[in-house]
């Protein structure tokens, strides 16, 4: 819990540094202010930036291999369904939007993100407007597992919110919900501009988008941004899209990293309609305006290209892509009587202890936790009145997995697994020394394996994570190219065998800086 006085300096600093007076990107009088909260970041964070470019180039990194081998992010089995909970945070009556513009809006967003908006493409074919196959849906449970709309409001004193401070109940707004089971869209009275949050600059409860109030919903079709379109395009930024334009003036130097998208310099503003060329794209096609990640009306914009959905299907992707949680979400099912609990975490690990925490949920009378060595068959099964649990008498140096069930009037499922490894050093008793052995980077089970093996591994710092299976003969039989810088922690990644001949392999997992190879029978 953050203190009234570091909340009182938060509050300065998101009033004075993010503001239209301050910020100097190449915004053009836009309405989209997403690399002015960017530029805000960068400040608050100097190495932001290093990373962020690190992480492009990673990802770059990933989609040549992808295609080198014949694969395609852009193919999925099924569609991306990701929960959204609106917090409309009102000081007038205008600013407490009614449920129905929510309802709209979210079935506009559907409709673009579909591929199936009406506009035209002009000079353009029409297979340039991509089928995402990724949609929306209204919460319909709480983090606690209690039942909801996916709408919650609040009634502010305040007049006006810059920043990230309407992303806080603290500061008069409204706190995120987890932002690895929902999307978390704020509306409230801004500086007339909106924002969206890029995934690499961190899912954590800042993530989302912040719109104005005025821009939400359907509005009046005849208003340049009447009709839904900008929540559309900032929804875009949280899924990794950049500008069309690339934000580089008019350079005509910069990439918004999707090769089907023309080059074009600066954004394109308002109602425009035919063939359009500027000095970047002088010669038809010309610019592709009618793109939503561009600045037009929302009576023009029409597409996202399958570039662009290749990058929104990325962050994804398995097993770093920094929005593959929310494919595990079930916030979009209505609740049961006894919803299985929420968001594990492992705090306070050391050699050999480890507190377990998870949601609190609603008409739970306690929770049973199962944890085990990982690769162990056994359980070792407790109890907790409260949603935490401290572990104790735990082996260093060991992964461990534990579950947890809600004892509601019925008992839930168990959740899904979450991992954590004991420390390998630091004293267990006071005066005791340390351990100098060196940490295991990851583990795999089964072993042999038939189908699949589980890997489990630790990431001492953020960085890239990369397997290599390579034969008897030193042959590299298959790779998994990094996609995305991942946080710290550990984590667990189903890797299939089922397509690897019976024989032994040897796999080499590089995490950051680390790098550590174990040997995996197939057998059948």
């Amino acid at each position: 819990m953050k203190s009234s006085l570091v909340l009182a300096a938060m509050a300065f600093v998101l009033c004075f540094l993010f503001t239209p007076s301050t910020a100097s990107s190449q915004n053009a009088g836009g309405w989209c202010w997403t690399m002015e909260y960017l530029e805000h970041l960068t400040k608050l964070d100097p190495s932001l930036d290093a990373r962020m470019r690190e992480q492009e180039n990673v990802l770059q990194e990933s989609l040549r291999d992808a295609a080198a081998r014949g694969h395609s992010m852009a193919k999925t089995a099924q569609t991306i369904v990701i929960p959204v909970v609106v917090h409309v945070v009102y000081n007038t009556a205008a600013q407490n939007i009614p449920d129905q513009r929510v309802f709209d809006q979210i079935a506009i967003t559907n409709r673009d993100y579909a591929g199936l908006n009406p506009h035209s493409m002009w000079s353009f074919p029409h297979s340039l407007k991509a089928n995402t196959d990724v949609q929306f849906c209204l919460a319909q449970k709480k983090p606690d597992g209690s039942a909801t709309n996916g709408i919650e409001r609040r009634y502010t004193a305040k007049t006006m919110f810059t920043g990230d401070s309407v992303k806080y109940t603290s500061l008069e707004g409204l706190d995120a919900w987890d932002p690895t089971l929902y999307m978390n869209i704020w509306v409230c009275n801004t500086t007339g501009v909106c924002w969206g949050k890029f995934p690499g600059t961190g899912v954590n409860e800042t993530y989302g988008v912040v719109m104005h109030h005025g821009y939400f919903g359907l509005i009046d079709t005849t208003l340049n941004m009447g009709s839904g379109g900008v929540n559309t395009h900032e929804l875009g930024h949280c899924l990794d899209l950049r500008h069309i334009w690339a934000d580089d003036g008019t350079a005509c130097t910069g990439t918004d990293y999707a090769a089907d998208t023309p080059n074009q310099a600066g954004p394109t503003a308002g109602y425009q309609s035919g063939l359009l060329t500027d000095a970047c794209s002088p010669a038809s096609p010309g610019i592709m305006y009618m793109n939503i990640m561009d600045y037009t009306s929302d009576r023009v914009t029409a597409n996202f290209t399958p570039n662009q959905k290749t990058r929104m299907l990325a962050c994804f992707a398995s097993p770093s892509g920094p929005l593959l949680p929310l494919l595990a979400s079930t916030a979009c099912i209505p609740p049961t009587d006894c919803e299985v609990p929420t968001a594990l975490k492992a705090t306070a690990i050391t050699r050999s202890k480890a507190t377990l925490s998870w949601t609190a949920m609603v008409n739970s009378n306690g929770y049973n936790i199962r944890y085990r060595k990982v690769g162990s068959s056994t359980w070792t099964t407790t109890t907790s009145v409260t949603n935490s649990k401290q572990l104790t008498g735990l082996t260093k140096n060991t992964y461990y997995e534990f579950q947890v069930q809600n004892n509601c009037s019925i008992l839930s499922p168990y959740s899904a697994s979450k991992v954590f490894q004991t420390l390998k050093t630091g004293a267990a008793k006071e005066g005791e020394g340390e351990d100098p052995v060196s940490p295991e980077l990851f583990a795999l089970y089964p072993n042999p394996a038939a189908d699949q093996a589980t890997l489990y591994y630790t990431m001492a710092e953020a960085g890239t994570l990369s397997i290599s299976v390579t034969n008897t003969l030193g042959v590299e039989v298959d790779r998994l190219a990094p996609v995305y810088l991942q946080e710290a922690g550990t984590f667990m990644y189903q890797f299939p065998v089922a397509h690897l001949a019976p024989g032994v392999y040897f796999f080499r997992v590089t995490a950051g800086s680390t790098s550590e190879t174990k040997r995996l029978t197939v057998r059948r």
